[in-house]
C-alpha cells in the first residue's frame, strides 16, 4: 500500500519542485526582476520617462505602501539616489528624475530598507543607481 502512495505523491512533488524553481526566477524579458530594474536590459527606450514611469510601467507595486505602517503610521516611502545617506525625497521624487541618465532602479522591502538605510524607512524604499553616480 505504501508504494502505491509513494508512486503518486513522488511524481506530485517533483512537479511541485519544478514549478517553484520556474516562479523564482522573477527574470522578465524586458529587464526587469521583481526587485530590480536594469535601464540597459528593457527592450524599449526610456528617452521622455520619469523613474516614476518607468516603475510604473515595470513594477507599479513598488510605489504602493504595503503592511501595518501604512494604515497605522503613514510614513512616505523613501527614494535614495546613488547611495546617498540621506533620502532624495518620496515616491513624488522619483518624477523628477529622467530614466535615460540611471542605471538600475532597486526596491527595498520595509525590513531591507531599514537594514540598508536606517530604523526610519519602515514603509520601504527605492533606489536609484544614475549611470554617473556611486556604484
Amino acid at each position: 500500500m505504501s508504494r502505491v502512495i509513494a508512486l503518486f505523491v513522488l511524481p506530485l512533488l517533483l512537479t511541485a519542485c519544478a514549478s517553484s524553481e520556474n516562479a523564482t526566477s522573477d527574470e522578465s524579458s524586458s529587464g526587469a526582476t521583481s526587485d530590480r530594474i536594469v535601464v540597459s536590459d528593457l527592450s524599449y527606450p526610456v528617452s521622455g520617462l520619469s523613474v516614476y514611469d518607468l516603475i510604473q510601467r515595470e513594477n507599479s507595486n513598488w510605489l504602493r505602501k504595503r503592511g501595518s505602517s501604512s494604515i497605522n503610521n503613514p510614513v512616505p516611502i523613501k527614494v535614495y539616489v546613488d547611495n546617498a545617506g540621506s533620502p532624495y525625497g518620496g515616491i513624488r521624487s522619483l518624477r523628477r528624475l529622467n530614466a535615460q541618465n540611471v542605471a538600475t532602479v532597486e526596491h527595498f522591502d520595509a525590513q531591507e530598507a531599514q537594514y540598508k538605510f536606517g530604523l526610519g524607512n519602515v514603509s520601504g524604499a527605492i533606489l536609484v543607481r544614475t549611470r554617473t553616480g556611486n556604484k
